[in-house]
């Protein structure tokens, strides 16, 4: 699963920490809290989806890190049926 479209490109990391109510990110260029990206999520099975998805923290990483920046997202814009599918894909684990 990955971003793709404008935040793709600033994204250009697989994204991780998947649930129903956001995901993190790895990003090499600097995000805003409040920023607003349209995001098509690839999963694991079936069509991919799209969200709209808002920035809700960025943490600097030290040199070394597997990226500049951790980002993490809220799902802001996604239809009912899709965000089932990214929990039916992406269970929370108890």
């Amino acid at each position: 699963m990955r971003p793709v479209g404008l935040l793709g490109q600033m994204l250009a990391r697989p994204v991780t920490d998947v649930s129903r109510g956001g995901l993190r990110a790895y990003s090499d260029e600097p995000q805003r809290v409040g920023e607003r990206h349209e995001l098509e999520l690839f999963l694991p099975k079936g069509p991919s989806v799209i969200v709209v998805a808002q920035v809700v923290w960025v943490e600097e990483l030290p040199e070394g890190s597997p990226a500049r920046f951790d980002v993490g997202m809220r799902y802001v814009e996604v239809r009912t049926e899709d965000l089932d599918r990214i929990t039916d894909c992406f269970p929370k684990e108890e």
